[in-house]
């Protein structure tokens, strides 16, 4: 198996065969076709097709060639790859995380090419307090971030029915307790009744934790905040998306690691931080 994978490898090791792959992928296309698309003559063309079918990545169906189905993979893996090398400063400073994820996950990583990139991870807190402040169904929430300001937004939202599911860091978690409950403390001074939104918030936050090596918050459905963080530091960039794929890899992602983090009473000890 080792043997004939090295073989399919070597088969597609040239940009040219790459390229016919890529011409494939829309449609079935004659020899006289993938010359003029390719720009390549005839003979390399025909070189090309014979060891791309020889290995079974290529097929021909009454004078046209198409992909078989390890051509169909082949081509969206080395799609993925050229645009991995677009977001190599990323990978090359965040080892721990990728290596955290599951096979299924690494490749959604590519949907970040898209993103809007902030250098001073900071000032993403205002956009997503502003997103926060919008949202009307859900958020998704997995992040170190201790701030007041933030979880006093949210538990506004709460009151209003919106659905939290968090993930919590162990290391973290008396902070975040904390700081959960001076927000509800704020929101007393504001006029809210404390005992009626510690009651919204039963109803609506569940709160789990695990060693994550990332800050990520879905809201809504909409829009995503994500930041890898090396060596648990805040330094890194981080990514801001509305782009429909760059979100529904993030939901995965927050999936897979709800699936495993550990159920935690986090109301109950935001409760008994409240005078």
């Amino acid at each position: 198996m080792r043997n004939e994978m090295m073989a399919v490898l070597r088969a597609i090791s040239d940009s040219g065969k790459f390229e016919i792959l890529k011409h494939l992928t829309d449609k079935p296309k004659t020899h006289n076709e993938l010359c003029t698309i390719s720009g390549l003559s005839p003979s390399t063309i025909s070189r090309y097709l014979k060891v791309l079918c020889r290995y079974g990545i290529v097929e021909k169906k009454n004078n046209h060639y198409c992909l078989t189905g390890i051509g169909y993979y082949l081509a969206d893996y080395l799609s993925s790859l050229e645009v991995i090398f677009e977001i190599c400063e990323f990978l090359k400073i965040s080892p721990r995380f990728v290596k955290s994820l599951p096979v299924e996950l690494k490749s959604g990583l590519t949907t970040l090419k898209t993103a809007e990139r902030f250098d001073r991870p900071y000032e993403i807190i205002a956009p997503a307090i502003r997103d926060i402040e919008s949202m009307s169904n859900y958020a998704l929430f997995a992040d170190s971030i201790v701030d007041d300001g933030l979880i006093r937004a949210v538990w506004i939202k709460c009151l209003q029915g919106v659905r939290i599911r968090a993930i919590i860091p162990p290391a973290i978690f008396e902070r975040k307790a904390m700081a959960g409950a001076r927000a509800v403390e704020i929101l007393e001074n504001e006029g809210y009744s404390a005992e009626k939104v510690i009651s919204a918030l039963k109803k609506s936050v569940e709160v789990r934790t695990m060693e994550i090596s990332m800050q990520l918050a879905v809201i809504d459905g909409k829009v995503v905040y994500f930041q890898a963080m090396p060596d648990n530091t805040f330094e890194s960039p981080a990514y801001l998306s509305r782009d429909r794929k760059c979100i529904c890899w993030a939901e995965c992602l927050f999936d897979y690691c709800w699936s495993l983090a550990r159920p935690a009473d986090y109301i109950s000890r935001l409760e008994s931080f409240i005078s």
